[in-house]
């Protein structure tokens, strides 16, 4: 086993969590007193042979966040640490509402809708604030039937940036008789995806490689009466367009990834494209309270009127 530590700004967080949600490695979090307010420190735990693909990921992760490169130091570890378990005991089941996220065979409450999602598989498998708050506006406006009346029950659903599918799977358990397509630009969480979609009997859902909309599994299916687009406040800005023209009129977008600092962006953004605003969430992100790193999440939907 290897580490390294380097540090990065408060704001870039999410996208250095991405890196460890999305390859399954074990990330500390911490703020040293002896260091500026507004920076922290990141401490990494992976296999030896994981070591060029963190290495890159962060060389990235760096380069899109406009920061400086980190020159990464390298040390081993002793080899009798589980750290396999102690990344596992970071993830337990979660309850999302009327969800029960299952990591292994734990059984779910009473009445709730099980969805099997190993932990640290892809972004997106349920530890993180943009994901509850994509549930929770998904079964106010469609479950708790808290919508337009416009609004009909979606034949068509679009999970973009889908990561481990869970938002296309529940709205897969929902609507079963659904056309369900999921993308995302990682080929590793499209392949994960499919294996969860048919882990958790929804093989119908369409999975696929994507960088935004032009992919046959959108365009042959185009217009969706209900897209999830669980990003960040940048794309969502940038694909503000494309999105809209992919959804269809008196369709609902789900959109989350931004802090309660860019909501009004974002809601400036889309009315000027003709959608109405229709609710929104704010979810504190647990994981990062949990290291004194306060962190708020907004999850807004929007009809096309």
């Amino acid at each position: 086993m290897l580490t390294t530590s380097h540090a990065i700004p408060r704001h870039s967080l999410p996208a250095f969590e991405t890196i460890a949600e999305t390859f399954g490695c074990a990330l500390d979090i911490h703020a040293p007193e002896d260091t500026p307010e507004d920076e922290l420190s990141l401490t990494w735990v992976i296999k030896q042979e994981e070591k060029n693909w963190l290495q890159t990921a962060i060389t990235t992760t760096s380069a899109e966040q406009k920061l400086e490169i980190p020159i990464l130091a390298w040390a081993k570890i002793p080899i009798n640490v589980d750290w396999q378990a102690k990344v596992a005991a970071n993830f337990p089941p979660l309850t999302m509402g009327s969800f029960f996220i299952a990591r292994n065979n734990e059984a779910e409450p009473k009445n709730a809708i099980r969805l099997q999602i190993p932990a640290n598989q892809a972004f997106g498998s349920g530890e993180h604030a943009t994901t509850d708050g994509c549930l929770a506006l998904f079964e106010h406006l469609y479950m708790q039937e808290e919508r337009p009346e416009t609004a009909t029950a979606p034949t068509k659903i679009l999970d973009l940036g889908t990561g481990s599918g869970l938002l296309a799977m529940a709205a897969a358990k929902i609507y079963p008789n659904s056309l369900n397509v999921a993308t995302d630009i990682c080929a590793t969480s499209v392949r994960i995806c499919t294996e969860n979609c048919a882990n958790n009997q929804v093989p119908h859902i369409i999975c696929a490689t994507a960088n935004g909309f032009n992919c046959p599994e959108i365009t042959n299916n185009t217009p969706f009466d209900l897209i999830f687009a669980n990003i960040l406040m940048n794309p969502l800005l940038a694909m503000a367009e494309d999105l809209i023209t992919n959804l269809n009129n008196n369709g609902i977008v789900i959109l989350s990834g931004f802090t309660p600092e860019q909501h009004e962006t974002i809601t400036e953004k889309y009315t000027s494209l003709g959608l109405t605003p229709l609710t929104h969430t704010q979810k504190t992100q647990e994981t990062s309270m949990r290291q004194n790193i306060p962190c708020e999440w907004i999850t807004a939907a929007f009809i096309k009127a």
